[in-house]
Order: structure tokens, then sequence, then C-alpha cells
């Protein structure tokens, strides 16, 4: 698009000039790492989304796979029926847009992928 050449040239050049540090790049491989030893675990209900229906296709067997288990669902159930989206926090809603909300499979909370020095204040952007 040529009204956006200079913006994108301002952009490269600023993000050529910026500090560096290697945060990405290891909460990259963290987060590979972590996929390639541990199981799939289920996307946590809350996070799921909710404002659909299901209706089996032929091939499903009137199925559909919810995590780990199958769930039935005859003739396009809602998916919030199921709990989908319950208990969502809708991150703008909050001041800090940080309510108290977990993002990862209760298997997985604990694991920090971005190294800490890189979430300081203060530290070069990542």
């Amino acid at each position: 698009m040529p009204e956006c050449n200079l913006a994108l040239t301002q952009c490269a050049i600023q993000l050529a000039l910026a500090p560096k540090c290697t945060a990405a790049y290891q909460a990259w491989k963290a987060a590979e790492q972590l996929v390639k030893t541990n199981p799939l675990y289920p996307v946590p209900l809350h996070l799921r989304n909710a404002n659909s229906k299901v209706t089996p296709s032929p091939s499903s067997s009137g199925c559909f796979a919810s995590g780990a288990e199958l769930v039935s669902v005859d003739g396009g159930q809602v998916l919030s029926d199921l709990g989908w989206g319950q208990g969502y926090k809708y991150n703008p809603d909050y001041p800090d847009g940080a309510p108290d909300q977990t993002y990862l499979p209760p298997e997985l909370q604990g694991h920090s992928l971005v190294p800490l020095p890189a979430l300081r204040a203060g530290s070069p952007a990542l």
C-alpha cells in the first residue's frame, strides 16, 4: 500500500535501532520445549469460545472432542451450556488490564516462559 510506505519504513528503522535482548527467543524456545515434553492439555473452559453452536458433521458421529473426552452434541448445542467461556474476564474491562485470571491448563500453572529479567521495568524491549 503506497500510503503506508513511510510508516513501515519508520517502523523498520525503529526496530533496527531498538535495544535488543534474547528474551523473545528464550521464551519461544521454552514454549517449544514445553510442548515437546508435555501432553496436549485441554484449553481451560473459561478461555474457550462459547459464542457458537456445535452441529455434528456426518463424519463426526454426533460427537466432538472437548479436551480428552468426547461430548455428544444433538442438533447444535450452545457451547456455553457445556461451560465454555463461563467465568472469562475481558482484560479491557479492568483498569490495569490484568484481571486475576489463569491462561494455562492447571497442569502447566507456574511455568514461566519469559525470562524474569525481561519482565523488570527498564529492561530492553523484547
